[in-house]
C-alpha cells in the first residue's frame, strides 16, 4: 500500500490503509503469481469487489453457468 501511496490502482482515489486491499493484477486462477510483488496492486474495497464480480461472471459464462449475481 505504501508503494502505491495509499491510492487505488483502479479508481485512483486516496484512502486510509484500513479502507484498502491487496489485489492480484492477474488472478491466480488465470496463472498469476500468488505472492509475486509485481502481480499485486492496492485497490479500494469497492473496486476490488467490482473486479472480483466481473471475474466470477466471466468464469461462469465460460463454464456455461448462469452469471454470478450480487446478493
Amino acid at each position: 500500500m505504501r508503494r502505491d501511496r495509499y491510492t487505488c490502482a483502479m479508481c485512483r482515489s486516496r484512502r486510509r490503509a484500513r479502507e484498502l486491499e491487496v489485489d492480484h493484477i492477474v488472478e491466480i486462477a488465470r496463472g498469476g503469481a500468488a505472492l509475486e510483488y509485481s502481480n499485486l496492486q492496492t485497490v479500494c474495497r469497492s473496486c476490488h469487489r467490482s473486479k472480483t464480480r466481473a471475474f466470477l461472471a466471466s468464469v461462469d459464462r465460460r463454464a456455461g453457468r448462469a452469471q454470478a449475481e450480487s446478493p
